[in-house]
């Protein structure tokens, strides 16, 4: 027997293994308490399928061949697809025309050729669309705007419809439109060049008429704040992260006032890169389940939105995005540990125990070969700390023997 040297080491791994296995799971949603998500297939040159569990809990693939659920909205993209009462409605790849699928039907497009659409909110009877759509039609610069589509308004594939009504169009970049439980409100973040959304956004909200609205005001957000993800909640109260503290936080807008909900050294958001990110889920009037992170790893935890104590969960994974709510004392979240790749989850809040509902990772390593990174911190030279992750100091990993 012999020593290797480091980099010569015989590897478990073949780069056309990780290549077929590498499928990736996002937008997760929510509708009648299942859940449904984007995967993609790697053998199918990198299409992306809506999929859900069926009643035996296997697999079920909902996107016919043919069609990409993907957008190119900021060219980064977002959430792709919305979940209505009959129908499903997506973005497809290659036109990024948006389409409805009810049923076994072949999707229908609702829209014509020259605009894209993400991050995607239907009213409580599921009549209006709200979205993000970027208009092309013009050349030059794409104008992003908020628009509202009629989802029952009849389409022909020689009439496809005007690509939605605009709502709102003052500024550079929009996200996160979401209208109120009862339908008179809208709620939605902008900001303009040369601001990044996490340097500066601000929070509008507005009453709204079905394709219209009216006094429109920013109640968060300016030059110094950037603010994220506003959810209204069924007491018609909107809660919303901002980094107005210097950490990610969660805060909740009623009576006109602005309150903390929940003030830590924590990040409970993230750079906004894709549209439609979810870190939050409320579960009714009086509590909410979110992601924090800590030292550059992802926590899940309870928070009571009266008494604002947070319970947390001691789970075995390091992060977590896209929480949803599943019932009153459960979510689902896309997950991932240390040394198993991402899978959905079901979380019990009553219990803090969780289970996988889809692990579609196809390599599967012995633990003993991944080196566990370890979180540390350093100053700066600002006098603010880092956080980094870098591979345990003594790794359980040595050169193997001959």
């Amino acid at each position: 027997m012999r020593t290797l040297a480091y980099g010569t080491w015989p590897s478990p791994l073949r780069a056309a293994d990780l290549a077929r296995g590498a499928i990736q799971l996002g937008y997760l949603q929510i509708s009648r308490g299942a859940p449904y998500w984007v995967e993609s297939r790697p053998l199918e040159g990198g299409r992306y399928v809506i999929a859900t569990l069926a009643d035996n809990g296997e697999l079920s693939e909902l996107t016919p061949p043919g069609f990409n659920v993907r957008t190119r909205v900021h060219e980064y993209g977002g959430t792709p697809f919305a979940l209505g009462r009959e129908s499903i409605y997506f973005s497809n790849f290659s036109d990024q025309r948006l389409y409805a699928q009810r049923g076994i039907e072949a999707p229908v497009a609702l829209t014509p050729d020259g605009y894209r659409y993400a991050d995607f909110a239907l009213d409580s009877p599921g009549r209006c669309l709200f979205c993000v759509r970027e208009d092309h039609t013009a050349g030059g610069e794409p104008r992003n705007t908020v628009v509202v589509l009629d989802t029952t308004a009849p389409t022909a594939a020689d009439d496809p419809g005007s690509g939605g009504t605009v709502l709102f169009s003052a500024s550079d970049f929009v996200a996160y439109p979401r209208v109120s439980r009862d339908g008179r409100r809208l709620a939605w973040i902008a900001w303009n060049h040369p601001d990044m959304p996490w340097d500066a956004a601000q929070l509008h909200v507005a009453d709204l008429d079905r394709d219209r609205i009216t006094h429109a005001t920013v109640i968060a957000g300016g030059p110094h704040e950037a603010v994220l993800e506003p959810q209204w909640n069924e007491d018609g109260s909107l809660y919303f992260i901002s980094d107005r503290s210097g950490w990610w936080n969660l805060y909740r807008y009623r009576d006109a006032r602005i309150e903390p909900v929940l003030s830590m050294p924590a990040e409970m958001a993230g750079p906004l890169w894709t549209l439609g990110q979810a870190n939050f889920a409320l579960l009714g009037a009086d509590r909410a389940a979110l992601r924090y992170g800590v030292r550059a790893l992802d926590r899940l935890g309870l928070v009571n939105l009266r008494t604002r104590a947070l319970t947390s969960f001691d789970l075995p994974f390091v992060a977590l995005s896209s929480i949803q709510a599943a019932s009153a004392d459960s979510v689902v979240a896309i997950a991932a540990s240390a040394t198993e790749e991402a899978a959905i989850v079901k979380i019990d809040l009553s219990k803090g125990t969780h289970s996988v509902l889809r692990a579609p990772g196809k390599v599967k390593l012995d633990p003993a070969l991944v080196s566990v990174a370890v979180p540390l911190e350093f100053p700066t030279d600002g006098g603010r700390t880092a956080s980094v992750l870098l591979p345990a100091a003594q790794s359980r990993l040595r050169p193997p023997r001959e």
